[in-house]
């Protein structure tokens, strides 16, 4: 059912685009108008498929959500620091491989 929501926002942008002929829609551009069709018909379509496959159990949304905001702060945070880390994974890697006969 969703799904066809999600496909009904794309077709009434599209057809909102192509019909349009003063450059503006609804106070946006139309650039802006059909990125923000795409995301909307693009959050509805992963917010139901969230939705139906965690069966509404929020605790659980917000777990894993949580889980994968941590990681990717994680990586973030370690991209951000990779030039006092190479020294360290530079020797690291030198240590863990066998040394050459």
């Amino acid at each position: 059912m969703t799904t066809w929501v999600a496909l009904f926002i794309l077709a009434l942008g599209g057809m909102m685009l192509v019909s349009n002929d003063s450059g503006m829609i609804a106070g946006l551009d139309v650039t802006t108008f059909g990125y923000g069709a795409f995301l909307l018909a693009l959050l509805v379509y992963l917010a139901s498929g969230l939705l139906s496959h965690y069966g509404g159990g929020a605790a659980t949304i917000v777990r894993d959500a949580v889980t994968w905001l941590a990681l990717g702060l994680g990586l973030v945070t370690l991209y951000a620091y990779k030039e006092e880390l190479t020294p360290i994974a530079t020797r690291v890697s030198a240590n863990s491989s066998p040394a050459p006969p």
